[in-house]
């Protein structure tokens, strides 16, 4: 019987990973929680904050299922992250 395994590397960005950005709307691994309410892809009202909280982490992969690019990563789940006021 052969098994099937995942080659990826899975890796979680936390509060302490993410502590020196500041908020962008634009940003591939972080968005605003929804009490923010910040619907419109175009509203750039809360860009520049810094952040207060990461409520869910982001999840990204390294590499590929042929066990390859482990330099390049591709984000599963962006962090959901509360903002300073």
């Amino acid at each position: 019987m052969r098994l099937w395994r995942q080659r990826t590397d899975v890796r979680c960005r936390y509060y302490s990973h993410l502590l020196k950005e500041r908020f962008s709307v634009d940003s591939p691994v972080m968005q605003a929680h929804a009490l923010y309410k910040l619907d419109d892809p175009h509203d750039h009202s809360l860009d520049g904050k810094p952040l207060r909280m990461v409520v869910h982490p982001a999840v990204l992969r390294m590499g590929t299922h042929d066990a390859d690019k482990y330099d390049e990563s591709q984000v599963w789940a962006k962090a959901v992250v509360w903002l300073d006021a």
